[in-house]
């Protein structure tokens, strides 16, 4: 979804995600341009990351063997989901919307800067001696510097538990998945 929103340059409210308008808009405007033709043939396909498949991989590993895990794209979630389930997301916000749902109870909140395409943990309430934020570097910069943040939160009906594993990239999402 990040990777649509770059080509596309736009970032997409939760709103127009979590209803399908985003993706109904695109079809629409697939027969004017070549750019809107291939926004559509990739938003109508399944992608992730091998970062993303190894860490689900992993988790359905240590998922304790009470119950069995069910593995969906963020695409088709729905928010019922996290009101009544266990529910482990992966990503931020600008890969995976369904996140802005537990931002109330989030004391980091990721930012993207398109211009940089750089990705920025904000910390909301800084501690003494914490950075009031965390800059990812923009890919191809040396020193590489990724960061990764663990969310465990209850689920929206307070009758179960999200955990978030998210980072500035993909590898601090996948750093943020084997702690």
């Amino acid at each position: 979804f990040a990777l649509l929103q770059d080509i596309d340059r736009v970032s997409v409210p939760f709103q127009d995600y979590s209803t399908g308008r985003y993706f109904s808009d695109l079809r629409v405007k697939a027969p004017a341009s070549e750019k809107a033709k291939l926004l559509a043939e990739v938003a109508a396909r399944h992608h992730t990351s091998l970062a993303d498949a190894s860490m689900v991989a992993h988790l359905t590993h240590v998922i304790p063997a009470k119950g069995s895990a069910v593995v969906r794209f963020a695409r088709d979630l729905r928010a019922e989901d996290l009101k009544t389930e266990d529910v482990i997301l992966l990503g931020s916000e600008r890969a995976n919307p369904w996140v802005s749902l537990i931002e109330p109870w989030r004391g980091l909140r990721f930012d993207y800067d398109p211009a940089l395409h750089r990705a920025i943990i904000v910390n909301k309430r800084p501690a003494p001696g914490e950075p009031p934020s965390f800059v990812g570097e923009a890919v191809g910069e040396k020193p590489y510097d990724s960061f990764g943040t663990l969310t465990f939160v209850p689920n929206l009906d307070r009758t179960g538990s999200i955990l978030l594993i998210a980072g500035t990239n993909m590898q601090g999402t996948s750093a943020a998945g084997e702690y």
